[in-house]
């Protein structure tokens, strides 16, 4: 009987696994006068988890989380200022680290309570990271995709006040990117396409050692911006100062790329 026991207790353990998920990260602190950075957990399962015996480590060490119950589809925040955080209007239950620590391209582990590591980002060891400027988050856009797939992140792009200052992101709120980017599309031969200048102000050029038969330009949320047909030059003149998608087709595959205008 006591091993039957013991057998629901790691089926059930197991059943959590893979469940919580790091859903949002700001890397890159505002401009203001302020060293805010933060990461959200997204509960995705359809159960309550008790989030205490959970752990991150890596460039953030907290062994131990807040006792905490996170209902299904909820957000936790974990930020290095919570007074700044509330100056942007966030009412909820959220949690702080120090001291001060300030860490650059994330490298993250989210340990569950058997110890088993469920999530790894290592921003280091994948080109196709969004790229975001300073007070801008990246967004997961799928928790049952790949986490460690910079294809599968997108900038964020709603805006939250303090005074005067901005920050780009939804923290404890919907992400805005969709799975436009996402690893579901193949990307295998991305580097035998190069774009360039990038950044770029006007022209953007492609060059590719394959025929391909159409270019389209996407924001961060998955929109549609730019068409063009078998085309090496693409105008980006009239497209705001950001970060953008760029996703190239042939009859086999399609190619992703991110650039950003200046």
């Amino acid at each position: 009987m006591k091993f039957i026991s013991a057998l629901f207790l790691i089926a059930a353990l197991n059943s959590l696994q893979a469940q919580i998920t790091i859903s949002e990260i700001l890397y890159e602190q505002p401009l203001w006068n302020t060293d805010l950075q933060y990461i959200e957990l997204l509960n995705f399962s359809e159960d309550t988890i008790n989030i205490s015996e959970w752990s991150i480590s890596g460039d953030i060490n907290l062994s131990v989380l807040p006792d905490i119950n996170l209902l299904p589809n909820e957000k936790y925040l974990i930020s290095s200022d919570f007074n700044a955080m509330i100056d942007l209007g966030l009412i909820m239950d959220m949690a702080e680290w120090g001291p001060q620590q300030i860490f650059g391209n994330p490298f993250l582990l989210l340990t569950d309570p058997t110890g088993q590591e469920v999530v790894r980002i290592d921003y280091e060891q994948d080109d196709n990271w969004p790229i975001p400027t300073r007070g801008v988050s990246i967004e997961l856009c799928d928790p049952n995709l790949n986490i460690n797939d910079g294809l599968n992140w997108a900038l964020a792009e709603n805006s939250l006040f303090s005074g005067s200052n901005v920050l780009i992101g939804t923290p404890g709120e919907t992400n805005t990117c969709t799975e436009i980017q996402t690893s579901s599309i193949n990307n295998t031969e991305s580097k035998r396409i190069n774009i360039y200048p990038n950044p770029c102000n006007s022209v953007l050029k492609i060059e590719s050692d394959q025929a391909y038969e159409s270019v389209a330009v996407y924001n961060g949320t998955g929109t549609e911006l730019l068409r063009f047909n078998y085309s090496h030059k693409i105008d980006v003149s009239n497209l705001n100062s950001g970060f953008y998608i760029l996703i190239i087709k042939d009859k086999d595959q399609t190619t992703i790329k991110h650039f950003s205008k200046i």
